[in-house]
């Protein structure tokens, strides 16, 4: 089978390297081109374009997906299959290029947790397991007939960090387990339960700042979810504060929600609308990210102070 591979994020380079190892024919790799920082004097290439140039693989980088040149490069490619793998929306003109399909590899159970933010959303959403399918990519986001399904537990401790990474290599399995019983016909798409179906949306500002009235458990899971980017964040003395680790903790104190409970040298405890949480890992803007203990050092808090919501 010859395949055609698009996708940007560290999330999709396991997949990317398995595709590498297999019989089958990679003809091209996609994803999308460089971007220049500092006044233009650093390229920082996305993960997969990384990759790519570090094994001299044949790399394309178009401005946009509509490009007549960029069409007529694929089309000449033939491909049987275009895997995608953390990429954009792709249109009509890119989709009826390869001969048998696209085919995406999608960090959730679909119908559940449809966009661009799935794992986030189930960690923040104190979920216990989810999971990664593979189906066939249609007009409509994620809606397409799925083709194989991997659950996976989301332990207390993961973070969205963790779990991506656990995740990016049992979906590197799950697509070449596709991709082998695709090629010996093996496989029933089966059509989505679209009333079953949820959404992701990506992950803006709003979502990342913690209000101190939620509930402990709320809280941890946000920071969870959004550890280690962009990162649940608080504004403590005018200046933003990331907090990208904690646990809950239980010490019978009732104050106002944000008020510091308790403070010392290795231990920050803060006020939550129900419950209390303890601050394991922050981070204030600008500024390197610190374990606790060190963060106290530099910072004069004391039991009494707040965080803002």
């Amino acid at each position: 089978m010859k395949l055609v591979f698009m996708g940007n994020p560290q999330f999709a380079v396991s997949s990317l390297k398995r595709i590498i190892e297999s019989s089958y024919s990679l003809q091209a790799i996609v994803c999308n081109p460089p971007k220049w920082s500092g006044r233009g004097k650093t390229k920082n290439l996305t993960p997969v374009g990384e990759f790519a140039n570090r094994y001299r693989l044949s790399l394309l980088q178009p401005q946009l997906l509509d490009d007549n040149n960029f069409i007529l490069s694929l089309k000449k490619l033939k491909p049987d299959y275009f895997l995608v793998v953390g990429f954009k929306i792709l249109p009509d003109s890119i989709l009826e290029i390869p001969t048998k399909g696209s085919i995406n590899l999608h960090a959730s159970l679909l119908p559940f947790y449809r966009g661009a933010a799935p794992i986030q959303r189930a960690i923040m959403n104190g979920d216990k397991n989810t999971g990664l399918t593979t189906f066939y990519i249609r007009r409509v986001v994620d809606t397409g007939s799925i083709l194989m399904q991997s659950s996976i537990p989301i332990h207390a401790k993961d973070d969205f960090g963790t779990l991506s990474e656990k995740m990016s290599v049992k979906g590197a399995e799950l697509l070449m387990q596709t991709l082998d019983s695709l090629y010996c016909n093996a496989i029933i798409p089966k059509e989505q339960n679209h009333s079953q179906a949820t959404l992701a949306p990506k992950i803006r500002e709003k979502d990342c700042r913690i209000n101190w009235n939620d509930s402990a458990k709320k809280i941890n899971y946000q920071i969870r979810g959004l550890s280690p980017n962009p990162g649940a964040f608080t504004n403590w003395n005018g200046t933003r504060v990331r907090i990208l680790q904690s646990e809950i903790i239980d010490l019978g104190e009732h104050k106002l929600p944000g008020e510091v409970v308790n403070c010392n040298r290795k231990q920050l405890v803060i006020q939550t609308g129900n419950g209390q949480i303890k601050l394991l890992r922050l981070q204030r803007e600008g500024k390197n990210i610190l374990e606790i203990q060190d963060f106290l050092n530099g910072t004069k808090l004391e039991i009494g102070d707040r965080f803002d919501s």
